[in-house]
């Protein structure tokens, strides 16, 4: 649907989801406003403490790969800024 408009660079939004009965540390992942989905629970804990925090982080596409499994299609690089 909208898998060829991604592009390495294009920034994304994410939210924390604390309520989210099957990972407290849940972020979803936004692009444009169309939900693409959640940080991976392996890598989301710290991401989760520093937004918990208020510190501001910033999202975009690293990567894009075609592959069978969603969790392995889109690489994000996530930054705390300042």
């Amino acid at each position: 649907m909208y898998g060829k408009k991604l592009k390495p660079k294009q920034p994304l939004s994410l939210k924390r989801e604390p309520q989210n009965s099957y990972d407290e540390n849940a972020i979803e992942v936004y692009w444009k406003g169309v939900k693409l989905g959640y940080i991976p629970r392996v890598d989301n804990e710290i991401i989760a403490n520093l937004m918990d925090q208020k510190k501001e982080v910033k999202a975009s596409i690293k990567n894009k790969r075609l592959s069978r499994n969603p969790w392995e299609r889109i690489e994000i690089k996530v930054e705390l800024l300042g």
